[in-house]
């Protein structure tokens, strides 16, 4: 419901103006006062609990965990974050759904043995394993 409404707003916004202006001068953005006022409010009217962990970040965390699978400087620079490792460290969390893919859908590396057959390639290289077999650390 809510992508549908802003959606239709960003529509009908003329190019060049704020998709959410200030309350007295629509030359200028909304400020954070008054858009936390408003979320709270929301809060109030759908007689929902405040998320835990403030009252914007939960929602930046969702929006980027959400994002996960896309190239991280885009989704930095659509988030307004300048430092992708703050994203990466403070916003994008580990998820059911994610850790479950990384689990049962990681693709196998594969290369073709002498004979033409499929086979687990050696990834680690071949002085580094002869030094790991020799001290014991296989």
């Amino acid at each position: 419901y809510a992508r549908g409404v802003l959606l239709r707003q960003m529509r009908q916004t003329p190019p060049g103006d704020w998709l959410f202006p200030a309350e007295r001068n629509n030359e200028k953005p909304v400020g954070v006062s008054a858009m936390s006022r408003r979320l709270r409010e929301a809060y109030e009217k759908a007689k929902l609990p405040r998320l835990e962990g403030g009252l914007w970040h939960p929602w930046r965390r969702k929006w980027a965990t959400e994002r996960k699978g896309m190239p991280v400087k885009d989704v930095a620079a659509a988030g307004g974050w300048s430092d992708i490792a703050t994203l990466l460290k403070s916003y994008q969390q580990s998820d059911e759904a994610t850790l479950t893919q990384v689990v049962l859908e990681a693709p196998k590396l594969t290369a073709e043995g002498g004979d033409g057959t499929k086979v687990t390639p050696l990834l680690t290289p071949p002085k580094q394993a002869e030094r790991m077999r020799r001290s014991g650390n296989e």
